[in-house]
Order: C-alpha cells, then sequence, then structure tokens
C-alpha cells in the first residue's frame, strides 16, 4: 500500500482537480444517541473494509476522487511538501510561523497520531476506549495548537502569512495542503468511530464533538485570513463534505458551505 505521504499528495492533487461539492441532506444531529449509526453511515460513505484503520480510511477516500480525474504531474505538490523539513529546521523561534508551515506542520504530527491509530487497530475488531480517548485528545491538542499558531499571523501582511521557504505560495497551494489536512481528521475520526464499542459512545462522542469545535474555529480563522481561499477551495469539497456529513459534524459542514 502507498505510503501516508504519497496517499496525501495524491489526495490534494485529486481533490484540486474535482469542481462539484456533494448536497447536503438536511439538518444533521449530535446527539450521542444519535451516533449509534456513525459506523454504519462512515461504512456507506466511505466503503466496507475488513481492515479498520487510518490508512484504509484515507485510501478510500482518495481512490473516490481520482477515479477518472486525470492527474497530472505531482511534482508541484512534492515540491510544497518537502519545502517543510526545511523550513522549520531553519526557522527563527522568535518569528511566528506562516500559514504553510502551520498547516504542514499540523499534517505532518496528525500522520504521527494515524500511524499510532494503525498500530491499536492491527488485528483488532474494537480497541479499548481509553486508547482511543488518548488519540481524540492528541487530535484535539493539535487543532488547539495550529489554531493558536494562526491567530498569532492575522494581521501579518498576506505575502508573509503564506510564505513558505522565501516563496509565497499560491491560495491554489494553501488550498491543497487543507485539503490534506481536513482528509486526514475525518479518517482519523471515521477510523475511531469504527474501532469504538457502541457502548463507549457516550465517552468518545463529547470528544469528537471537541475536535469538531476546534476544527471548525481553525477553519474560519484560516479561511478569513486569506483573501480568495474559500472561492477556490469549496468547488473541491464534495468529497470532504459528504465525509463530514456521515460523521454527523454538522457545524464543520456548515462552514465548508461558507456559513462563517
Amino acid at each position: 500500500m502507498p505510503s501516508f505521504r504519497s496517499i496525501f499528495l495524491v489526495a490534494a492533487t485529486a481533490f484540486a482537480a474535482l469542481s462539484s461539492a456533494a448536497p447536503v441532506a438536511g439538518e444533521g444531529v449530535t446527539q450521542v444517541a444519535q451516533l449509534v449509526g456513525v459506523a454504519d453511515v462512515a461504512n456507506d460513505v466511505l466503503g466496507k473494509t475488513v481492515v479498520h484503520n487510518v490508512e484504509v480510511e484515507v485510501a478510500t477516500i482518495v481512490k473516490r476522487q481520482v477515479v477518472g480525474s486525470g492527474l497530472g504531474d505531482l511534482t508541484h505538490d512534492i515540491s510544497i511538501t518537502d519545502g517543510l523539513a526545511h523550513a522549520l529546521g531553519r526557522r527563527d523561534a522568535s518569528v511566528p510561523k506562516s500559514l504553510p508551515v502551520i498547516l504542514l506542520g499540523l499534517k505532518a504530527d496528525l500522520l504521527v497520531v494515524s500511524d499510532e491509530l494503525n498500530t491499536l487497530a492491527i488485528g483488532k475488531v474494537v480497541v479499548d476506549t481509553a486508547l482511543l480517548v488518548t488519540v481524540l485528545d492528541k487530535v484535539q491538542s493539535l487543532l488547539c495548537g495550529a489554531l493558536d499558531a494562526v491567530k498569532l499571523i492575522v494581521n501579518n501582511p498576506i505575502d508573509v502569512v503564506l510564505t513558505l521557504e522565501g516563496k509565497v505560495l499560491a491560495v491554489v497551494d494553501i488550498c491543497a495542503i487543507l485539503l490534506a489536512v481536513l482528509t486526514l481528521v475525518g479518517a482519523i475520526l471515521s477510523c475511531v468511530l469504527r474501532l469504538v464499542a457502541s457502548l463507549s459512545l457516550v465517552v468518545v462522542a463529547p470528544l469528537v464533538a471537541g475536535v469538531s469545535t476546534v476544527l471548525c474555529e481553525l477553519l474560519v480563522c484560516i479561511l478569513k485570513l486569506v483573501p480568495g481561499l474559500f472561492v477556490a477551495l469549496h468547488p473541491t469539497l464534495g468529497p470532504i463534505i459528504t465525509l463530514f456529513v456521515g460523521l454527523k459534524l454538522d457545524a464543520v459542514v456548515e462552514i465548508l458551505h461558507g456559513k462563517f
């Protein structure tokens, strides 16, 4: 199976190539009692699979996009990703991170969490709830860290905000990175909800809601920070919207439809 980095490079390019957004089917709900069927909804949205881990979740999401998308050269996205290590390694700690560095760092950290979740999931149908709680706490902490970092640059000139390795990235580049982050967060949540026992949903549901709350705030902050970002992003969001509708995270869905 392809590596996570390869999967996300393909995901970013595939999402950018699409031009339709899935409709929202009515008002969703977030009460614990209505989360019982989330795993089944995730199966319907992402496709049924025997192995429940993040790599499968991501690969399935990406597969739905890659088919017929006419992907071209991936070197542009690869250059953006490879710039992260250099940007982080040479960055002055006293200077706030730029948006690309924040998002690429968040994606890298989420990949670590996904690896940990995959390790827990190997050969298991249900994973201990305490371990899944740890995963969700970590995801929320990472999102909070990214949110705090973005807030530090809201008053900076846009060319400074979008700089990576001395180059000002285009809005489409930010779209690709943000879509990769959204894909990974959605895949992790879907994987957790597949793995958790039904009786443990009362424990996990508030944590999923907490992740959703921080993700919403982060999305709104970023979308307001970069002029034209939502306009460029929205036509590519169909698969992501479908995923978050299936996860019953209605606040996220509303933002992805431009209600912020």
